[in-house]
């Protein structure tokens, strides 16, 4: 028979092992500046000091697991990196669940300072070694981590997961053809039309209050005319808000006005870009085609670029493929793409033999 004191022994040490084996779990406050960004450190069992990666969320307030309609796809990519060896720190977007400052009025270097301040706090972190540590940007987290690897030197690798790789402009209205490209042609050429107009008020106008005007009358106008069969489905003034939203942030001008070709000189580490074929809000060809020229031809030849086949923005295997069924696949990331990403950062890292 077993005596109690065994038993507690037994039973400690076999919660150790368990813990050991999925990695130690650490809350963590990353100062910068005025506000204080609020994360998960996940660090793998063992003695030694382990390459690590921080995650950038895309556009949008995320907290730390970047949670889509229902899905953690930063919680999947950290607990499957860090089950082979790769330490990952993710963290809420500024203003967003438990981080402070206010995410309405931030642009993309504020956002760049905050993976920044990421990098910093983790190569002072124990048990990672700091010359092996990287950031995995997603979508708009991709054009962040160009403007914060393009200004740190000891940055050990960089991954675009769909990142665009080209002027925010062209970006845009390449997002445009994309997402309505299997709308009725007449329908189709309404919203494009809308989006460029909107695009160019924002572009144009620096006082605030002048530019939601435009909008507003704009946006009311389109909705009034009919053309877009609305009537019933969503009331005027919820269509026209849904608009001046999403164009009256600081962030989205700067969108915009991001040029990627600014940044590529200075982006000395390996970098990883991959997309999925079925991307409607990044076309797929054109920007991983962009990642590779841009970078290449500023000097760096440790570029790989993939497409994956049949996978859409957030790298799930996709049926529409289409932005509403998100939520409604199974899959929260492609295990290919998982294991790709993972045996690339483990080459860069010493992890894997090349």
């Amino acid at each position: 028979m077993i005596r109690k004191a065994t038993l507690c022994l037994f039973l400690l040490l076999s919660a150790t092992s368990y813990a050991q084996q999925k990695g130690a779990y650490k809350d963590v406050s990353i100062p910068n500046k005025d506000i204080t960004l609020s994360g998960t450190l996940i660090i793998p069992p063992g003695d030694k000091p382990v390459p690590a990666v921080i995650l950038i969320s895309g556009s949008g307030p995320h907290d730390r697991n970047e949670t889509i309609a229902g899905k953690k796809p930063f919680l999947v990519i950290a607990e499957y990196l860090t089950r082979r060896g790769i330490a990952v720190l993710r963290y809420d977007d500024r203003g967003t669940s438990r981080s402070t400052g206010d995410y309405e009025s931030a642009i993309l270097p504020d956002f760049a300072a905050d993976a920044q301040a990421a990098f910093n706090f983790l190569r002072k972190e124990p048990g990672i070694d700091p010359g092996k540590i990287g950031i995995l940007g997603h979508s708009e987290g991709a054009m962040i981590g160009q403007i914060m690897a393009a200004g740190e030197k000891y940055l050990g690798f960089f991954v675009s997961m769909a990142g665009p790789a080209q002027d925010g402009i062209l970006m845009a209205k390449e997002q445009s053809n994309l997402l309505y490209k299997d709308l009725p042609a007449a329908e189709g050429k309404v919203l494009r039309d809308i989006m460029d107009t909107l695009r160019q008020v924002v572009l144009e106008e620096t006082d605030t209050v002048v530019m939601n005007s435009r909008i507003f009358n704009f946006v009311g106008k389109q909705y009034d005319s009919g053309e877009l069969g609305l009537g019933g489905l969503i009331t005027k003034e919820q269509f026209v808000e849904m608009y001046i939203a999403n164009y009256r942030r600081p962030g989205f001008k700067a969108l915009l006005l991001h040029d990627p070709t600014k940044f590529y000189s200075r982006i000395k580490c390996p970098v990883l870009a991959v997309n999925g074929d079925k991307d409607v809000h990044v076309d797929c060809e054109a920007n991983l085609r962009a990642w590779k020229t841009g970078l290449t031809a500023t000097g760096n030849s440790r570029v790989t670029i993939k497409a994956f086949p049949g996978l859409n923005h957030l790298f799930q295997r996709c049926k529409s493929c289409t932005i509403f069924e998100y939520g409604e696949l199974p899959e929260t990331i492609s295990p290919e793409v998982l294991a790709y990403i993972q045996e690339w950062i483990a080459v860069q890292t010493g992890l894997k033999k090349s």
